[in-house]
């Protein structure tokens, strides 16, 4: 096995991308715009065996800012995916070999832990490399397989007996007619210049819904995403009589189309010109020989009460299964950071192991 940890800058990065199949999460310039935001370090890993690759990006944090007593930096680390999917990437090869997935997990642990690194939280992509879903039935000392939740995908296969339509809701297809009666119309742009539009309505629709302002990108963020982003991401507006009511920051990479964030006015945000938008992507990602409109999941281990998921439902009933891995590094210095994490906020260190967030030490609430 030979193992290589690459940055963002090193240009075999983008080299390994140009021959696997992969998401924009996995891009260089997207995950170290994570990791500014995150104030952390980006990092990737490859372990390669003759033709079988494993490559995996991923973040190193500090968790001084969850346990002050300790020194930053002397304070240990931990390991999370950047925001999104950004699973493991294997070749051909690797995905034909009944050991190697096996192994090379295991060599990566191995080299984080030689580093002390604590714990990693890795998201897997619901559509990518289905043998990383099934690494839960090897039973791999550290590491638990957990379903997080339910993300929503629409198959954009061609189909003369299964129209794109047909996968929408009735209701939805009535008001994708009924945005059209009313003289809705759709347009798309790469154009930087006009995401100011696009953020204000994002803005409005996440605090409309309730979510904490330090949840929202903000405008700094989103100008950063679509520079490292650049060729993959497009713009699309509804609009009538050329006034813009609700938009969508649309990615594409490699047969895969995601509607990454999206805002409608408040009083039109699950009305007729979002199901309309719906449409004219999916038509447009269609037509350009996509596989898959990734809808995505809602908050994270909440599909059946979250907005966002239900919402999504109506244009799809293929629901796939999320999944994280969770891996426990370090024994003795994960127990070490939660009885200082009950230390912090004064609760039983039974009840903060106990928690659903992983790793435990970072729970906000218990």
């Amino acid at each position: 096995m030979e193992l290589y940890c690459l940055t963002p800058s090193d240009a075999y990065w983008g080299d390994l991308l140009q021959a696997i199949p992969h998401d924009f999460y996995h891009l260089p310039d997207y995950v170290a715009l994570e990791a500014r935001r995150l104030n952390a370090t980006p990092e990737g890993l490859l372990v390669r065996q003759g033709a079988r690759y494993f490559f995996l990006p991923y973040l190193i944090r500090s968790c001084a800012p969850m346990l002050p007593d300790y020194i930053s930096d002397a304070a240990p680390k931990d390991i999370v995916s950047p925001y999104g999917y950004a699973s493991a990437l294997l070749s051909e090869a690797a995905q034909n070999s009944e050991t190697f997935l096996a192994e090379a997990i295991e060599t990566a642990m191995l080299f984080w832990r030689e580093r002390e690194f604590c714990t990693a939280y890795l998201r897997l992509h619901p559509l990518l490399y289905q043998e990383l879903a099934e690494l839960g039935k090897l039973e791999l000392e550290g590491v638990e397989r957990r379903e997080v939740g339910q993300s929503v995908a629409i198959d954009l296969a061609p189909d003369d007996e299964r129209p794109l339509q047909s996968q929408f809701s009735h209701s939805s297809r009535q008001r994708v007619e009924q945005a059209r009666q009313a003289g809705f119309t759709a347009r798309w742009t790469e154009t930087v210049m006009e995401l100011p539009t696009l953020i204000a309505l994002y803005q409005s629709t996440m605090a409309h819904q309730g979510v904490a302002a330090e949840h929202i990108f903000d405008p700094e963020y989103l100008y950063g995403l679509a520079q490292a982003l650049e060729g993959s991401f497009h713009l699309c507006f509804i609009e009538r009589e050329g006034i813009p009511v609700a938009a969508s920051f649309v990615t594409e990479t490699c047969g895969i189309v995601q509607c990454h964030l999206s805002g409608a006015e408040e009083s039109m945000m699950h009305d007729a010109p979002s199901a309309l938008m719906m449409m004219e992507i999916c038509n447009w990602a269609q037509a350009r020989n996509n596989q898959w409109l990734h809808l995505g999941s809602g908050l994270e281990g909440s599909n059946a009460s979250d907005a966002l998921y239900r919402f999504n439902c109506q244009f799809s009933a293929l629901s796939l299964p999320v999944y994280s891995l969770r891996l426990v590094l370090n024994d003795r210095l994960y127990d070490q950071l939660i009885h200082e994490r009950s230390k912090r906020i004064r609760l039983d260190p039974v009840q903060i192991f106990q928690a659903d967030t992983f790793p435990a030490y970072r729970s906000e609430h218990v």
